[in-house]
C-alpha cells in the first residue's frame, strides 16, 4: 500500500517533546521523503501509533511530502534486503538488527550518535540498552520500534505464603532454599516446557548466563576474543545443571511445550513460570490464578560478573534513515525519527498493549492488564542485555539446545557441552 501526504517546514516533535529542531532556512525548504514499515493496518495496534505519529508530525512541518509504503511483514522483510543490496533503501524505514552490521558498514545507515548526543533528553528517554541491536563501535543507527522481555518469572503469592516463603528470593542461595520448600510441599517449583528449544535458551538460560558470565564476557565472545570453554560459561552451564539436579524443573521439561507448561502453573501444580512478556496478554490475565501472580527476574547470583537488574530485553525492530541523506532533508528524516522515539510515541505504544521502547511513567492503565502494567512499572528499573542467541549463527543455537538438553537429561557433563558448542562456533570464526 502506499499512501502520499503533503505537509512541511521541519518543526521541533512537539513543545516540550524530545527531539532535533530545524532552523527556519531548512524550513522553508520543499522536502520530500519516502517512508517504509510493515504495520499497514492504520486503524488498530502499532499501525494505528505510528500513523498518529506521522500525521502529527506532518501537521507540524508545512512543506514536507511524506510518501508512506506499507506491506506484510514477510513482504516487508524480504523487499528491505533487495532494496539494501541495490542501494535503494527509502529515506526513513524501520529494519531488523541483523542488518545492522552490513548496513553500517556499506554507509546505508544514518549514524544517529551524534543527533541523539546533542539531545540528552530524546536519548535518555529511551530504555537503558535498548539501542545496543543498532550500535556499532560506539555508534547508534537506529531506534528501538518496541522492546520485547525474554525472561520474566511469573510466581504465584499464595503458594509461596503457603510454604513459608515472605517475598521472592534476592540471591541464588534464597532462590535454592524457596525450590526446596516448594518441593517438600508437594509443588513444582518451576514448570518448564522445553520441546520447542526456544522456552528454554531464551526464557530461562538468557538472562542466566548474563547473572553468571556477564556482558563483557558475551561481547568478547561474539568478536571470538572468548569462548564457551571459558570459566564464565562452564559455571553458567555448572549452576545450571545444579539447579536440574536439585529438582527445579518438572523431570518431563523436555518433552513438552510451553503452553503445556503455563496449564502446570495455570492448575497450581506449579509455583512459578519463566517466559516472556507475551505471555500476560496470550493468557495469563485471563486465569483464575492471575491475581495471585507477581513478576520478577533471576535473582542476584554470588560471585557472578552480571548485574541483578539486567534481562534480556531486545526489539528486533528499528526506526532508521538512509546513510546518504544530506542538508535539510537529513534534518527532516531525524526529526521524523525523534517523533517515532518520543515519550508520546511510547506512551501510545504502552497504551495499545505493546512494551515500548521509552522509559514511560504516566499513560492510561485503565484498559490494560494488571500484571502488564506492573511490568512496564518494574522495567523503568531494569537494564537490557541482547537476547543470548540473536549473536550466534543458527547452528550454534541448535547445539546449544541440545547440549542444555543432554545436561538435563545427565547424558553430557558442562565441558563436554562447553567444547561442544565451541567447536561449532569455531566453523564461523573469520
Amino acid at each position: 500500500m502506499i499512501m502520499s501526504l503533503l505537509v512541511g517546514c521541519v518543526a521541533p516533535v512537539a513543545p516540550g517533546a524530545a527531539g532535533p529542531a530545524q532552523s527556519a532556512a531548512d524550513a522553508a525548504q520543499p522536502i520530500e521523503l519516502t517512508f517504509s514499515h510493515f504495520w499497514g493496518d492504520p486503524t488498530t495496534g502499532a499501525g494505528k501509533v505510528v500513523q498518529a505519529r506521522l500525521d502529527e508530525w506532518l501537521a507540524a512541518n508545512p512543506n514536507v511530502t511524506v510518501k508512506t509504503e506499507t506491506m506484510s511483514h514477510d513482504e516487508y522483510y524480504t523487499k528491505f534486503r533487495v532494496l539494501a543490496s541495490s542501494n535503494e533503501l527509502p529515506d526513513v524505514f524501520i529494519m531488523n538488527a541483523d542488518m545492522t552490521t552490513p548496513l553500517s558498514n556499506g554507509g546505508q545507515l544514518l549514524d544517529l550518535t551524534a543527533a541523539l548526543d546533542a539531545d540528552p533528553a530524546w536519548r535518555d528517554l529511551q530504555i537503558p540498552g535498548g539501542m545496543t541491536e543498532w550500535t556499532r563501535d560506539g555508534r547508534v543507527y537506529a531506534l528501538p520500534a518496541q522492546m520485547i522481555i525474554t525472561h520474566v518469572i511469573y510466581y504465584n503469592t499464595a503458594i509461596f505464603d503457603e510454604v513459608g516463603i515472605d517475598s521472592f528470593p534476592a540471591t541464588l542461595t534464597e532462590f535454592n532454599d524457596a525450590v526446596a520448600k516448594l518441593q517438600a510441599a508437594g509443588y513444582i517449583p518451576v514448570a518448564l516446557g522445553a520441546k520447542a528449544g526456544w522456552p528454554l535458551f531464551d526464557c530461562v538460560f538468557g538472562t542466566f548466563t548474563f547473572r553468571i558470565a556477564g556482558l563483557e564476557w558475551y561481547n568478547k565472545l561474539l568478536a571470538h576474543e572468548a569462548k564457551f570453554t571459558d570459566p564464565e560459561f562452564v559455571t553458567v552451564l555448572t549452576t545450571f545443571k545444579d539447579l536440574v539436579d536439585q529438582g527445579t524443573f518438572n523431570a518431563d521439561a523436555n518433552s513438552i511445550d510451553n503452553m503445556q507448561a503455563r496449564t502446570l502453573y495455570y492448575n497450581r501444580d506449579a509455583a512459578m513460570f519463566m517466559e516472556g512478556n507475551w505471555a500476560i496478554s496470550e493468557g495469563l490475565a485471563g486465569q483464575d490464578v492471575e491475581p495471585d501472580t507477581e513478576i520478577a527476574l533471576w535473582p542476584s547470583i554470588e560471585g557472578g560478573a552480571g548485574k541483578p537488574n539486567e534481562v534480556t530485553w531486545a526489539a528486533g525492530w528499528g526506526w532508521g534513515a538512509n546513510g546518504e541523506l544530506e542538508g535539510a532533508k537529513r534534518d527532516a528524516a531525524l526529526s521524523l525519527l525523534a517523533a517515532l522515539s518520543s515519550e508520546e510515541y511510547g506512551r501510545m505504544r504502552l497504551e495499545s498493549g505493546d512494551l515500548p521502547a521509552q522509559k514511560i511513567t504516566e499513560f492510561d492503565g485503565s484498559a490494560l492488564p494488571r500484571l502488564f502494567v506492573e511490568l512496564n512499572q518494574q522495567s523503568l528499573g531494569w537494564e537490557a542485555v541482547p537476547i543470548l542467541t540473536l549473536g550466534f549463527p543458527a547452528s550454534v543455537t541448535d547445539v546449544l539446545w541440545k547440549g542444555l538438553q543432554e545436561i538435563m537429561t545427565g547424558q553430557k557433563s558442562p565441558e563436554e557441552v562447553a567444547a561442544a558448542i565451541q567447536e561449532e562456533y569455531d566453523k564461523y570464526q573469520e
